[in-house]
């Protein structure tokens, strides 16, 4: 009886280990497919990832320059308008320099800024 309760015993502990314990898992040289995979593709242990964000943009958010993840979203355009000369009404983004709309042609014919 004895001898029977230690080989139980001896089972059960292997059986758990075998379930949970790093003692039977082979040695890994981990190798992932890029910097930003977090599981490895041989033992499919899983690590932790720092993503090298690129700043986001009007059109682009905070993109991974890596793996091309993107966090939060685009800033968006900062539209301005200009003052003063009515043939300018092209707005421009404050941020990138982009422009929206198109001027009116102004000719030496409307001195007095009636641009058609």
């Amino acid at each position: 009886m004895k001898k029977t309760l230690s080989i139980i015993i001896l089972y059960l502990t292997m059986a758990l280990c075998f379930t949970g314990c790093d003692w039977f898992k082979k040695d890994c040289e981990h190798t992932y497919d890029n910097a930003c995979d977090i599981t490895c593709n041989e033992c499919g242990e899983e690590r932790t990832v720092t993503h090298d964000f690129a700043d986001a943009d009007c059109d682009t958010p905070k993109t991974c320059k890596t793996c091309g993840i993107t966090e939060g979203s685009a800033l968006g355009h900062e539209w301005t308008t200009p003052d003063g000369d009515l043939c300018e009404v092209q707005s421009t983004c404050s941020r990138c320099g982009a422009t929206d709309g198109e001027n009116k042609e102004h000719t030496p014919e409307n001195d007095d800024n009636d641009c058609s």
